[in-house]
């Protein structure tokens, strides 16, 4: 369960076993010294302490515990050691995931305390033998508590109840006037996905909110959850902590997620706190669109110019589809994304449906509108069901006027193929133009006028922001690009007219540029470059 991804599973984990500890570190170890006194517990574990604390906290048994320490042989030669308090050893005290003196020694421990102990044998490595670490080797740890708190809700052996699919579930204190979840909204919770080994009892966390320290919002009730959370979750509402534990057919099944082996029961920690409705609302009257087909509603309209033809125009938006339950499903979002979506207002538009409603948009509006699915995207197949209409829902955050270069005209070349190049700057008598040998940087606006003399916007680098980079005379770009480099050099603003012939052709560029079709490119050389220059500053901005 990731922050705003539909997925069943997310591996972000530190599993801890007996022999994690050997972690190599530059950090120098506090080493054992004769003048420490230490005192023995009765299974030989040595405890001494460095640094007390009267107002700490003892973690108890099933605690996360954050702890630094350096371990290390008698002789002092280091094992392993960790000593950035910004990455720190975490594990659960009594939960067989390291060595048994690391669970004896921190139950002797308080918050903020740093102690040193000594590991016999039985309490350490035993008989085996690796690396530095000899057969019946005794260890020494030099320990700093940091932390703890409750790794998980529930106790071993405790009672569940027990639905009939077979999920068992908990819920601490609820709350029988708690707000219900309600399907199709995103639910943000807090959460401790663990594995549980039933001879055992060990519980192996796989994955938790609690460690990645991320928000986690996932939307409730379309099937983004494994079976068990699904129905779990339904049981729940905002403050409510439960845990649930899922049999394996509903949870992972037979599937081997490397931190989730095959067959595995699976137990959650859930704390729900609070949710979201990101839809405007399911209720608004719709108006259809006899010729296109879709239908649509303005949820508010600011009333303020709308957008044009050419226009740059920039939404914040979500596409959903309602499932066989009725809760509206989001395949598509920018909120999740964190990006907005930005749309040039033209032919390169797939469907006509979205550039009709665009130009009846202005900054402000939030509209939403149905595409029925015989008309959906080609792409949209792969991310919603067989005959299900389309829903989207958006606010226009802004609305952009391409710029085409305008003003005087210092000088204007027209070469015997056809080609014209008005000049906006001045031009030196001795200029450097491109040749061959000439990587060059260029900025552009690419277009033509249709047949009502409108200027129709096919191409921008501006629009990415990002210069094109390409080898000047060696056919990487139309051939009208070519020749019209070896007549500019840097700094020149210039209007370039390409025709057909020395553009795309009869081929043209469907949708974005028709056959036989005249082009115009408003152009600003932002450098030459040295070819082998120019090629590592590509790589580097991919």
């Amino acid at each position: 369960m990731k922050s705003f991804k539909q997925s069943k599973l997310v591996i972000t984990t530190l599993v801890i076993t007996a022999f994690a500890l050997a972690i190599p570190s530059t950090l120098l170890a506090q080493k054992a010294s004769k003048k420490i006194k230490y005192k023995y517990a009765e299974s030989g574990l040595g405890y001494a302490y460095i640094k007390k604390n009267k107002k700490g906290t003892n973690p108890k048994a099933m605690d996360m515990v954050q702890v630094l320490y350096t371990s290390s042989l008698p002789d002092g030669t280091e094992i392993a050691s960790m000593q950035d308090s910004s990455n720190y050893l975490e594990f659960v005290v009594g939960n067989n995931e390291v060595l048994k003196g690391w669970d004896e020694a921190l139950l002797l421990m308080k918050t903020g305390e740093e102690m040193q102990f000594l590991l016999p044998p039985q309490l350490a490595y035993g008989e085996k033998s690796f690396g530095k670490i000899k057969s019946n080797s005794t260890i020494i740890l030099n320990v700093k508590l940091l932390g703890h708190y409750p790794a998980f809700y529930s106790k071993p052996n405790e009672e569940f109840l027990t639905t009939e699919s077979g999920l068992k579930y908990k819920i601490y204190k609820p709350n029988i006037a708690k707000e219900p979840l309600v399907p199709g909204n995103y639910v943000l919770f807090s959460y401790t996905g663990y594995t549980i080994d039933l001879s055992t009892g060990k519980r192996t966390i796989f994955e938790s909110s609690n460690r990645t320290k991320a928000t986690t919002y996932v939307q409730y009730g379309v099937g983004n959850f494994v079976k068990g959370l699904e129905e779990g979750f339904s049981l729940l509402g905002v403050g409510d902590f439960a845990t649930f534990i899922l049999p394996p057919n509903l949870a992972y099944g037979n599937k081997d997620n490397k931190l989730v082996p095959a067959n595995s029961v699976v137990g959650f920690d859930i704390y729900v706190q609070e949710q979201s409705n990101p839809f405007f609302s399911n209720e608004l009257p719709m108006t259809k669109d006899d010729k296109l087909g879709y239908s649509y509603a303005f949820a508010y309209n600011k009333a303020s110019e709308e957008a044009k033809l050419n226009d740059i125009v920039t939404l914040d938006l979500i596409g959903y589809y309602y499932t066989s339950s009725g809760a509206p499903k989001i395949f598509e979002s920018t909120y999740e994304k964190g990006q907005p979506q930005q749309f040039r207002l033209g032919n390169a538009i797939e469907n006509p449906a979205w550039l009709d409603i665009l130009l009846s948009s202005s900054v402000g509006d939030k509209v939403k509108f149905k595409i029925p699915a015989e008309n959906a995207r080609t792409e949209l197949k792969k991310l919603v069901p067989e005959g299900k209409d389309v829903y989207f829902e958006y606010q226009v955050l802004s609305i952009a006027q391409p710029e085409f270069l305008s003003g005087k005209i210092f000088d204007s070349l027209r070469l015997d193929n056809q080609l014209k190049i008005d000049y906006y700057t001045e031009q030196l008598p001795s200029k450097v133009v491109a040749d061959t040998n000439t990587m060059v940087a260029v900025h552009y606006v690419g277009y033509y006028t249709d047949s009502l003399q409108n200027k129709v916007v096919f191409d921008s680098s501006f629009e990415r922001s990002k210069p094109f980079i390409f080898n000047a005379g060696k056919g990487e770009v139309i051939k009208g690009w070519d020749i019209a480099l070896q007549h500019l050099s840097e700094g020149d603003w210039a209007k370039v007219h390409i025709p057909s012939e020395l553009a795309y052709g009869k081929r043209g560029v469907p949708p974005l540029i028709l056959q036989d079709q005249d082009l115009i490119f408003d152009i600003y050389v932002v450098k030459f470059f040295n070819p082998d220059i120019a090629i590592k500053k590509n790589e580097e901005g991919k």
